[in-house]
């Protein structure tokens, strides 16, 4: 009994931040759901807090910044703003695929 509650707690804790992971060919493609902590101009990198974690991105040429269905620029990044994440994780590296502005 003890077990299922501790499940149960887990469940619940998980579904306010996320992170799923499916493999692919190269290493796996993550989701993680979060709040930018922080955003880094000049290197077009973010960090992002779900699941008491930093995770830090690395933008490339191929990443899609999306807000309502409609592409915009990284410029439009801001600390606090909430954003789902889909990324290529090489290694220890997080390549983000694209960046969906929940906002």
């Amino acid at each position: 009994m003890k077990s299922f509650l501790v499940f149960c707690a887990a469940m619940t804790l998980s579904a306010a931040f996320s992170i799923t992971a499916v493999p692919a060919a190269f290493g796996a493609v993550v989701t993680i759901e979060g709040a930018i902590d922080k955003v880094v101009p000049e290197k077009k990198e973010i960090y992002v807090l779900a699941d008491g974690k930093k995770h830090e991105f690395y933008f490339t040429d191929k990443t899609e910044i999306m807000k309502a269905g409609q592409p915009v620029q990284f410029e439009i990044l801001k600390k606090a703003m909430k954003v789902k994440v889909t990324a290529d994780k090489v290694g220890k590296r997080l390549d983000p695929l694209k960046v969906e502005l929940l906002d």
